[in-house]
């Protein structure tokens, strides 16, 4: 084909296009929709990438860590060493380790996490100190030379010092000499918010805070800056611990992979519901091209006939709908990929205060190239069946026709649907996984099986119906019947539009229970730890001195799950890299008369009545028993300083941590601990910020023993976050459905201009206006709003299974939002149907003929 040639097409093409803008602007505006979404998610996922290479070495402080809830070994770090240098010949290496405990200045006392470092400690990480750098000389000199301690600001209003100023650790007392500017991103999340002083790594031992059953994190990290293959190289680590320590199940061995997967829930349920979001966008975008499509193919027929009859080919006349279809694909991807941008900068503005360094990508080439390529894929795979049913018809059965065309039907028109089902299959597979992105696919094809089905029986139905009615029912009711093909494509379209749209408010508003503060819920402003028993009493009647309440005073019981149904908790997998380490380490048991609100049975039942004979019921939280495969009826040992206590596991409980209250992984019967070593834990409600610092200093000098972490900042933070994420989930639910609302409007109006010449001719024989418009209204209105009613019903039960697929079951009905998308979807339906019907009739019926031949 010539230049020329290709130039005359495309010109050809683009005044079709022109002439025809109503179908133009609702394509475009339909694949732009459906795929900004996808364009946003992907440069948010380029920029969480980024963030995390940049970041979790800093968080690791290494590329390699070793890490154990109790002292390393001692000769540990020297084996390591002789491993590394014999398979790489640059790292460095550091060893910490932290514990908690009281640290006393002469005016104030409180709980701080105690990390003991080395000269190397700062291997990547962004430490900082406000007079000189952190290197092996100021550690060397500051820390371990003068004995000195370093802390933070606000560490040092607390304890009301200054430097020079001496503080007590354990047996041993240091001296500030330097103030931490910055401090690392790295520890546990209980040190999120209890502060931390730093001293050498060799003075632990004198603190004298290393004794039996002390809590201890301790670490050995790695760094190797020129190592490809990380994760070989910790299989052979792994390897090695085990040769050498074939008991020490607390070792574990952490890359920047292992530490990247211990996201928030929070992200992951956001991260989870962004890819639903677009995959349905995808979806109802794919729903709209077919359909407008459809009607702008059929009406172009005639003049394509004509256009052959004058000499143009048929297959230049395919050339032209692919050159219509690849402009419009074009412009809806370039769109998309601005706006997604544009998403992607207001998410970094809003969000600016929460996330620190993170790299915002406003374009990214790999997800721009994929979203050009998604719009054009999907504009020719949802065309196509429309194409490839008209593209045979002879140009003189188009001109001898009147009309619309009619274009047969038959059982293999479906298959032509294939090609666009498969492609969007692979496209959920990326965006998801291959269960999530298979199982959407299934539950897609089965709606729409279901939804054909109805409508098929709501026009055998009205065929029955017509009978019992006059005048303009019994003529749209019998309108509903003989258009039967049209009826279902029209009115399936609509349902499966809404059935999508519906699912994402509902999955949306189960999340935002999930993010937001429990209904009732008062957030506690102190957590108080290491209550014993005997000071319970005197504790509270301090604490109602000051005008405040104990709340959920649990006991604590600290143990080590030992067995699982009589197996070795440190034997239950082929190989280490397999263990599951939330097995593997103490745990803090407890037991309690009734459960806190925030606690639910899932599955299991209740506790029965205690008996000496049988073992103790247990409860263990849901989410945790699916981490480590435990489930109802296993039975497991635990050791309580030293002696053996065996449980069954009665129920699984789910936990809303986001009340802030003290809940546990392991729940005991009451009897079956009451009697064992514990102290306990409250949380303090409503504490005024002027009334904290007297209530504090009043409890550290009647019980220096209990620690008083205020939490109230990490609670506001993690609310703030939580309303911040809502109102971004809010409002992709808003773009998903403002595209299916998309849908909605141009099918219907596009089926309500297929019966412009039908209506013209109803007028002329001397039918009224107000008849016109209550036949366009009960024939298009009837079936889409049946069919609307059976998508609601559906869109709750797809919801509910892809919550538990995907969300862990965070699923509530929301009859509100449901009745809002319904009450909205009925009444575009129904207004458009009217407004055409008006229209219509207004337009003199030779008009309408003239321009129907035209």
């Amino acid at each position: 084909m010539t230049f020329n040639r290709l130039s005359f097409l495309s010109r050809y093409a683009l005044k079709e296009l022109f002439n025809n803008r109503f179908f133009s602007i609702f394509f475009a505006v339909n694949l732009w929709l459906g795929l900004v979404g996808f364009v946003f998610i992907g440069n948010i996922g380029v920029g969480v990438d980024k963030y995390f290479n940049h970041n979790l070495k800093k968080i690791l402080n290494g590329d390699l860590q070793i890490s154990s809830r109790q002292a390393l070994p001692q000769d540990l770090s020297k084996k390591v060493e002789n491993f590394l240098s014999k398979n790489n010949s640059n790292f460095e290496i550091t060893q910490t380790i932290s514990l908690f405990s009281m640290v006393n200045s002469t005016k104030q006392t409180a709980l701080f996490n105690v990390r003991g470092i080395d000269k190397k400690f700062n291997l990547y990480s962004d430490f900082a100190i406000q007079n000189g750098e952190v290197n092996s000389a100021s550690i060397g000199d500051s820390l371990l030379k003068k004995q000195g301690v370093w802390l933070d600001k606000e560490s040092m209003q607390l304890l009301q010092v200054k430097v020079g100023d001496k503080l007590k650790i354990g047996n041993t007392s240091f001296t500030i000499n330097q103030i931490i500017s910055r401090l690392p991103q790295m520890g546990s999340a209980f040190s999120a918010f209890v502060p931390t002083v730093y001293i050498h790594r060799q003075y632990i031992k004198d603190t004298g805070l290393l004794m039996l059953g002390s809590r201890v994190s301790s670490s050995i990290n790695i760094k190797l800056p020129n190592v490809q293959s990380i994760d070989s190289l910790k299989q052979k680590l792994i390897s090695l611990i085990y040769q050498y320590y074939p008991n020490a199940d607390d070792l574990r061995v952490r890359s920047l992979k292992d530490a990247s997967e211990r996201l928030d829930v929070l992200l992951e349920y956001i991260a989870g519901f962004l890819n639903l979001v677009s995959l349905v966008a995808l979806f109802l975008s794919g729903i709209g091209t077919a359909f407008l499509f459809r009607n702008y193919a059929l009406k172009r027929l005639k003049s394509s006939a004509i256009a052959v009859c004058l000499g143009l080919s048929s297959k230049q006349s395919n050339i032209i709908m692919l050159i219509q279809l690849l402009l419009l694909a074009s412009v809806a991807g370039i769109l998309a990929v601005i706006f997604g941008g544009l998403l992607s900068y207001i998410f970094s503005i809003y969000f600016s205060d929460f996330i620190g360094d993170f790299q915002f990508v406003l374009f990214d080439l790999t997800t721009a190239l994929a979203g050009l390529l998604i719009a054009i894929f999907s504009a020719i795979l949802f065309s196509l069946p429309t194409w490839l049913q008209v593209r045979n018809i002879k140009p003189i059965i188009l001109l001898k026709s009147e009309g619309v065309p009619v274009v047969s039907q038959n059982k293999r028109q479906w298959l032509f649907y294939l090609p666009g089902l498969i492609f969007f299959w692979l496209v959920a597979a990326y965006l998801t996984n291959w269960i999530q992105g298979s199982f959407f696919i299934l539950v897609f094809c089965f709606v729409l099986l279901i939804l054909i089905g109805c409508v098929s029986l709501i026009c055998h139905f009205s065929m029955w119906l017509s009978k019992r009615h006059k005048g303009t029912y019994k003529m749209a009711l019998r309108q509903i019947a003989r258009h039967r093909n049209a009826t279902i494509s029209s009115a399936t379209a609509i349902a499966l539009g809404v059935f999508l749209m519906a699912m994402i408010p509902q999955i949306s508003m189960g999340i935002s229970d999930e993010i937001k503060q429990p209904k009732g819920a008062l957030l506690p402003n102190y957590f108080l730890i290491d209550i014993q028993e005997d000071q319970l009493k005197g504790l509270e009647k301090l604490i109602v001195e000051y005008g405040l309440r104990l709340d959920h005073v649990s006991p604590l019981v600290r143990g080590r799950l030992t067995h699982v149904n009589d197996e070795s908790v440190g034997r239950r997998y082929e190989n280490p890299e397999q263990k599951k380490q939330g097995l593997l380490r103490a745990f803090n048991l407890s037991y309690r008369q009734k459960l806190l609100p925030s606690e639910k049975i899932v599955t299991g039942k209740s506790f029965d009545e205690y008996t000496l004979e049988s073992p103790a019921q247990v409860s263990i939280e849901e989410k945790f028993a699916k981490r480590n495969g435990l489930k109802i009826g296993d039975r497991l040992i635990f050791d309580i300083q030293g002696i053996a206590l065996e449980g069954v596991i009665q129920n699984l409980r789910s936990v809303k941590w986001n009340s802030f209250q003290p809940n546990f992984f392991v729940l005991f019967q009451t009897q079956a601990l009451i009697l064992a070593p514990k102290t306990y834990i409250a949380n303090i409600p409503s504490i005024k910020d002027e009334n904290k610092f007297q209530f504090r200093k009043a409890l550290v000098e009647a019980y220096p023993n209990i620690s008083a972490i205020d939490i109230q900042k990490l609670i506001d933070s993690t609310l703030s976050i939580g309303a911040k994420a809502l109102e971004l989930i809010l409002f992709l639910a808003t773009i998903t459905f403002l595209s299916g609302m998309m849908v909605v409007f141009s099918i219907s109006i596009m089926r309500a201009y297929e019966k412009k010449t039908e209506l013209s001719l109803l007028k002329t024989l001397g039918m009224s206006s107000l008849s016109l418009q209550k036949l366009v209204l009960i024939e298009f209105s009837l079936p889409a709003i049946i069919a609307l009613f059976i998508g609601i019903i559906l869109s709750i039960l797809v919801s509910f299974a892809f919550s538990y697929l995907t969300f862990e079951r965070i699923f509530e009905v929301h009859f509100d939002a449901l009745a809002i998308v319904l009450l909205l979807a009925t009444l575009l339906i129904m207004v458009l149907a009217w407004l055409v019907g008006g229209y219509v009739s207004r337009i003199k019926p030779l008009q309408n003929l003239r321009d129907d031949q035209s």
